[in-house]
């Protein structure tokens, strides 16, 4: 700036003009029209000596204010890396300013805008990731400069699982695991693990069917035990979480037995013993067979004995009749499952020889005379002749 000192006046004329303030330290100029250029910022007092030839003196002050146009210089602090929950601590201190930091001002983006205020505040970041804040450094006289820096948030919440399964769990059928699984960042993999009753363990990796469904499925064994699965899923911070064992319940047998092989003859004779042999399986286990049959007068329900090598079998004896023996055949198996034969028909032949009951013939004779027979037969069909 020009000082202006020429409206100093004196009888004889003003011989000196000094000039003497402070900024930055001591100041003096001399001259009635001396510059100079304020580096700081503030009110300075300048007084201007006039002093004449004889040495006679006079002062005069005048004020000086100079605007603060300088930014300050915003210090945001180092970088920081910590967990989901933790508290961090902000730290503008490092922030400058030629006349002194009036307001810190931090900006960043956490589940929605955040700003806090002070050289040092704090904040608990819930969600995981990296989030730049931005510090605005501003003085007195409202001149501003910013500077950033990143706070890392480290994934350490577990993904989080619902089992939606759904299926019946059937023998020989598939079964589809099926489970919800979402994460605050990304689910990366996702496991199953089943057993049934005290058997071993079995292992299956999920896919993701859609957006937030995982699926795996096996075929279910022959047993009736109870099926427990855990399911267990990972995301890429490495959090796992598994849901524990889950109950399922007991597999449902819904299988019939199987009539393998009907070994029994087919053909019988009257009053006879007729056997029915039989080979029945099952994927679990035959509770019973029976022969539902017919012959002649004679008919019955039979319950057949597990032979314990794969086979039942049961007697029964057959009436005096040339008919046909007729039977189906029935299974049922350990889950009350059940199956009906298809009609069987057996021949049954006649091979009982007739029977004299008594003679009654006389046991004498004439020369001359008629003789007659006199004969009580029987046979268990009918007699047909006597010779």
């Amino acid at each position: 700036m020009t000082f202006d000192g020429t409206g100093s006046t004196d009888n004889v004329g003003v011989d000196n003009y000094t000039w003497t303030f402070t900024d930055g330290g001591d100041q003096t100029l001399y001259g009635s029209g001396p510059t100079f250029t304020f580096n700081n910022a503030g009110a300075f007092t300048v007084t201007l000596t006039a002093t004449d030839a004889a040495g006679n003196t006079h002062t005069d002050t005048m004020t000086v204010t100079v605007n603060d146009t300088t930014n300050p210089v915003a210090d945001a602090g180092g970088d920081q890396t910590v967990d989901q929950g933790d508290l961090v601590t902000f730290d503008g201190t490092g922030s400058t300013d030629n006349v002194g930091v009036d307001n810190y001002t931090w900006t960043f983006t956490d589940g929605g805008a955040q700003t806090l205020y002070g050289s040092g505040p704090t904040f608990t970041f819930n969600n995981a990731g990296a989030f730049t804040v931005t510090l605005t450094a501003m003085d007195a006289a409202g001149n501003t400069h910013t500077d950033t820096m990143t706070v890392t948030v480290n994934d350490t919440t577990a993904p989080a699982i619902t089992d939606i399964t759904s299926n019946s769990a059937t023998t020989g059928d598939s079964f589809n695991f099926k489970a919800e699984i979402t994460d605050n960042v990304g689910v990366t993999a996702a496991y199953v693990e089943f057993w049934f009753g005290a058997g071993g363990h079995t292992n299956l990796t999920l896919n993701n069917t859609l957006g937030n469904n995982w699926k795996n499925g096996t075929t279910i064994g022959n047993t009736t035990d109870i099926l427990y699965f855990i399911f267990s899923a990972v995301d890429a911070a490495g959090n796992w979480y598994d849901s524990g064992t889950i109950d399922y319940g007991n597999v449902t047998d819904d299988d019939n037995p199987t009539l393998d092989a009907d070994n029994s003859l087919n053909t019988g004779t009257t009053g006879d013993n007729f056997v029915f042999d039989l080979t029945v399986s099952d994927n679990i286990d035959v509770d019973e067979v029976y022969a539902n049959w017919g012959h002649g007068g004679l008919n019955g329900n039979l319950s057949l004995t597990d032979d314990l090598d794969g086979t039942w079998s049961g007697t029964i004896t057959l009436d005096a009749d040339i008919g046909d023996l007729t039977y189906i055949i029935w299974f049922n198996d350990t889950s009350n499952n059940h199956l009906k034969g298809t009609g069987q028909t057996v021949t049954v032949t006649d091979n009982d020889n007739p029977v004299v009951d008594s003679d009654d013939s006389p046991a004498i004779g004439y020369t001359g005379d008629s003789y007659n027979f006199n004969i009580t037969e029987s046979d268990n069909i009918g007699v047909e002749t006597v010779y």
